[in-house]
């Protein structure tokens, strides 16, 4: 097998690849064994038929095919490997020539990264100051979050979480859509607020 790298270029690789008679007679050899096995030749057991009638059963044309598909994957799998070359996808392979065979595979490569200038991009950090007031916030805000929810015997209000029932109707009266126990904080000016009827409860803290 001879191996030629035309150019690289785009993130690809051009290589022609040449291949030895021997070696196209070795595979073609390879896929007879193969087939003449599943074969019904008439007058010939499966496997006994000679090359060349087997050839004129299923056609020169579809031995040689056979014999491609096992044939072109391997060499390209050595061709990259003699080239050094790491491909990132499946190559597109063309055959230009069956005697002897010869065939071109188009290989996709790493794309090549240029970095700009970025050792004189500088960032000067902004000094934070914090508060009391911050500091305190963002205490409440974590005793907030790890807080247990209890149940209370009063009107909804802002902060508390609310578990709902909500039926939607239409103009007529018909359902439409309802959702069940659902959970929903209630905010400062939320319309939840002048609910008092429904489930109630207040988050207790730690």
């Amino acid at each position: 097998m001879k191996v030629t790298r035309e150019k690289t270029e785009n993130s690809q690789a051009f290589l022609t690849i040449e291949m030895e008679p021997a070696e196209v007679e070795e595979s073609l050899e390879k896929s007879y064994y193969r087939l003449v096995k599943k074969a019904n030749i008439p007058g010939f057991r499966k496997g006994k038929a000679p090359r060349a009638v087997l050839e004129r059963h299923i056609g020169k044309e579809n031995l040689f095919e056979d014999a491609l598909n096992s044939l072109l994957p391997q060499a390209y799998e050595k061709a990259i490997s003699e080239q050094e070359i790491e491909a990132v996808a499946q190559p597109h392979i063309e055959i230009t020539q069956t005697d002897p065979l010869i065939f071109k595979a188009v290989v996709p490569l790493p794309p090549t990264i240029k970095l700009g200038d970025y050792h004189s991009v500088k960032l000067t950090p902004e000094p934070v100051e914090l508060s009391k007031k911050d500091i305190d916030s963002a205490m409440q805000q974590l005793r907030h979050q790890r807080a247990t929810w209890e149940p209370v015997e009063r009107a909804v209000e802002p902060g508390d979480l609310v578990t709902l029932d909500v039926t939607v109707t239409d103009d007529y009266g018909k359902y439409v859509a309802g959702l069940e126990q659902n959970d929903f904080m209630v905010y400062e000016d939320d319309r939840l607020q002048e609910i008092s009827h429904f489930t109630k409860m207040e988050r207790g803290t730690e």
